[in-house]
């Protein structure tokens, strides 16, 4: 199986512009690159420009200055190579959940030829008994991994995910991170996911970028090289975390109890 979905940031700029107020630096000079296949995280403090970096690779918002690129194309606006999904899971409520999953191959008619892969995607989240089942019948985290399902049935390169676990109380979040690495491991696409949760993404990520919002750049990148599954009590996770929050200037539950 050939891997596609590698991301190449250049130099990349955004400025938001407003009449009468100071213009508004969201991305200053931004250099980065997410190989195909990896899982990425973006972690830090509201502010600091974590979905304006996603929104960017997605291609909803156009930089102000460089360039990005997926597998050496440059990003010139929204693409189905490029999923995203949000913190709430947006699902239509006047559609069952076959229909919410089968939602953007029918709006590029490829249903008929690509209909086989909804039932693959509702199996391998979970969900296989729940087809006919409407939003309103689904608990948050089933609602969560249909809206993955629903990402994933155009065969994206790249998964963009902003918070996708934010809106879970804390056992199901624990829940939907195992399902995300076993989402990544049997598909192979690229993922790249904001979270504010440090502990969430070294028990998810290859590679940590850690913005902060005094300067608007990315300020350190943290390769994270533990075997998976991971453990979040073992001595190594541990170092990793309290070297994000040093980063991030927040003082963890493991310092407080020293």
């Amino acid at each position: 199986m050939v891997i596609s979905g590698a991301i190449r940031m250049q130099n990349v700029q955004k400025i938001f512009e407003s009449e009468g107020y100071e213009n508004v630096r969201a991305l200053d000079r931004v250099s980065v690159t997410m190989a195909a296949g990896s899982f990425v995280s973006i972690v830090g403090a509201s502010g600091c420009g974590k979905t304006t970096l996603l929104r960017l690779i997605a291609g909803l918002e156009r930089p102000s200055g460089g360039n990005i690129f997926v597998d050496d194309k440059e990003v010139a606006g929204p693409h189905h190579e490029r999923g995203l999904v949000f913190q709430q899971a947006k699902l239509f409520p006047w559609l069952n959940l076959h229909e919410n999953i089968a939602f953007g191959l029918r709006a590029r008619g490829l249903y008929e030829q690509e209909r086989g892969i909804v039932g693959e995607l509702i199996d391998l989240v979970g969900l296989t008994g729940f087809e006919k089942a409407y939003p309103h019948h689904l608990s948050g985290g089933m609602q969560q991994r249909a809206a993955l399902a629903r990402a994933l049935a155009n065969r994206p390169k790249v998964l963009l995910m902003d918070e996708p676990l934010g809106a879970l109380d804390s056992l199901t979040r624990e829940v939907m991170q195992d399902e995300l690495l076993n989402i990544w491991q049997s598909r192979g696409t690229t993922m790249v996911m904001v979270t504010h949760d440090v502990e969430e993404a070294v028990y998810l990520s290859e590679k940590i970028l850690v913005m902060t919002p005094t300067n608007s750049r990315i300020e350190k990148i943290v390769d994270v090289a533990m075997a998976y599954p991971r453990v979040r009590e073992s001595q190594e996770f541990r170092r990793i975390k309290e070297q994000i929050m040093q980063v991030l200037n927040i003082k963890s539950r493991f310092q407080a109890a020293e």
